[in-house]
């Protein structure tokens, strides 16, 4: 009697086996050179340009929804913002501000590296 092949479960490796491998050696580098084009430093300016904007955006937004240490707030229960979304919305508004930081970071620390290599060291061997 054959065993009947589970073609399910295979499929199921597959898939996953797929989308692992197109998320390995992905890194913040990678994102900036491969999808942003960032291959040179006017191009990584430009994108950390508009990083900074978007962190003091996402910075100046939580400030005014959050409001502590202004009008006699002093803690985080007190604000309007948590009246409304409890504390699922500030811990979404803390991760937003979070992840527009860390993205700043790195794009600067991208920035700095290709402003050593490009301008100072005058390295020409570029990816494209």
């Amino acid at each position: 009697m054959a065993r009947p092949s589970n073609t399910r479960a295979r499929q199921r490796c597959q898939v996953l086996a797929f989308l692992l491998r197109l998320t390995m050696s992905r890194n913040f580098d990678d994102f900036l050179q491969r999808d942003l084009k960032a291959f040179t430093f006017p191009r990584a300016l430009g994108v950390w340009f508009i990083s900074s904007a978007f962190f003091f955006i996402a910075a100046r937004v939580s400030q005014r929804l959050i409001l502590i240490g202004r009008y006699g707030i002093r803690k985080i229960n007190e604000t309007q913002f948590y009246q409304n979304f409890g504390w699922l919305g500030v811990a979404g508004v803390g991760a937003w501000v979070g992840g527009t930081g860390y993205a700043w970071w790195k794009t600067t620390l991208f920035t700095a590296n290709k402003f050593y290599r490009h301008i100072i060291q005058q390295n020409r061997n570029w990816i494209h």
